[in-house]
């Protein structure tokens, strides 16, 4: 199985797992997400050893995203996932998605079909600025989930 198949079999888990739990509630948005709705993914890719600078953009990227997206968390089309590409079973994310440093990745899937994907490699010049940080991450998971 490759790196990239498997990457969609554990996303189809969680999905059906977060749908599953939640359609037992139909008063609850998440039970009327359909399975083949597009979702968002912001991957946050780091390593066993984490630095300062790396810590700071894994918690700015998850503030930015709980603060701005808190109905499509609750609804299941967006989803925040921080993943160590040391471990053995996460190490093609790096071929996947080019990476050659910590970071933060937004992907875009329908169905079990990823369609499309950045890496917000600007993370690491805005680390400083909390504002800045923040608009860019917003900025850019909006693109992802109205389409763009």
């Amino acid at each position: 199985m490759t790196g990239f198949k498997q990457s969609f079999m554990v996303l189809s888990f969680v999905l059906l797992t977060c749908f599953s739990t939640q359609s037992a509630h139909p008063e609850e948005p998440a039970a009327q997400q359909k399975a083949d709705s597009p979702a968002v993914i912001a991957y946050y890719f780091h390593g066993t050893f984490r630095c300062p600078t790396c810590l700071t953009i894994e918690q700015l990227s998850k503030d930015a995203i709980e603060k701005n997206f808190q109905k499509q968390l609750k609804n299941g089309t967006l989803m925040f996932l921080p993943i160590n590409v040391d471990e053995p079973e996460n190490r093609h994310f790096i071929d996947d998605y080019q990476l050659v440093t910590r970071s933060l990745v937004i992907t875009k899937v329908q169905g079990n079909k990823q369609v499309a994907w950045k890496n917000l490699n600007k993370v690491w010049q805005l680390v400083q600025s909390k504002e800045k940080f923040e608009y860019y991450v917003k900025s850019e998971i909006e693109k992802f989930l109205q389409g763009s």
